[in-house]
């Protein structure tokens, strides 16, 4: 198995979104490809604002997911995997939603929005196991992973999809 990579993009737009609604959640999908094992970029899908009920901490993700592998197609990837964030380190728990076990690469990115940006950080998972930084998934550093993807075209694509 090859080392999962991240991009730059993809991390700070995870990262914008979950501090443009903390203390809510946000949530979205990671596009990537699955034969190098590169997400490139994040769509944002849904926040939630129901705290109590953990039906809604999902919203709008399945709904959205035929969008996203559209909008995932028109560039050549795949939907590898979504991401959510939670404003504290500890999410015990807390099931494995069911989009895993559609995403090609099976990857989940929570981000935790601790008590301001500088503080803050993510942990990547792999169908369910925690990878650990550096050995089995690395962090692009700023360069674009692929010059014809980039995060402000896809999102474009997405917004227009949505609407």
């Amino acid at each position: 198995m090859h080392c999962v990579l991240l991009s730059r993009e993809a991390r700070v737009k995870i990262a914008k979104h979950a501090w443009n609604v903390v203390p809510l959640e946000a949530f979205g999908f990671l596009l990537g490809d699955a034969e190098t094992q590169q997400v490139f970029v994040a769509l944002p899908c849904s926040k939630t604002s129901a705290w109590g009920k953990f039906d809604d901490r999902w919203n709008g993700i399945a709904e959205a997911l035929p969008l996203a592998e559209k909008t995932a197609n028109e560039y050549g990837l795949s939907v590898a995997g979504f991401y959510g964030s939670a404003d504290f380190d500890v999410t015990p728990g807390m099931p494995d939603p069911c989009i895993i076990a559609v995403a090609s690469l099976g990857i989940v990115l929570i981000y935790f929005t601790i008590c301001c940006p500088a503080h803050s950080d993510y942990t990547v998972y792999q169908y369910g196991r925690k990878l650990i930084r550096g050995e089995e998934y690395r962090q692009s550093k700023g360069h674009l992973l692929r010059p014809d993807v980039n995060q402000r075209r896809v999102h474009s694509s997405w917004l227009k999809k949505r609407l």
